[in-house]
């Protein structure tokens, strides 16, 4: 759609920047729940575990997951 001949000669914004919301709320997403995880594990000994990292990663994969699922599976139209 957008190359010709080896050249970016137009590109259509939606193209280059369809997903771009989706890329911010993901990206949103993931630092809301990071900082809240180290707010909530705050403290002198636990500050900084990897264990946090995990639990702001672990909602991020999901919303990942459920978007590449609802692109496979088409939905039943009634």
């Amino acid at each position: 759609k957008v190359q010709v001949e080896g050249g970016l000669m137009y590109a259509e914004p939606q193209d280059l920047f369809g997903n771009l919301d989706e890329l911010s709320y993901v990206s949103y997403t993931f630092c809301k729940d990071f900082i809240s995880a180290l707010l909530k594990d705050m403290s002198i000994t636990d500050f900084g575990r990897t264990n946090v990292l995990l639990q702001a990663f672990q909602r991020v994969s999901v919303l990942c997951i459920n978007e590449c699922i609802e692109n496979i599976i088409p939905i039943p139209t009634k």
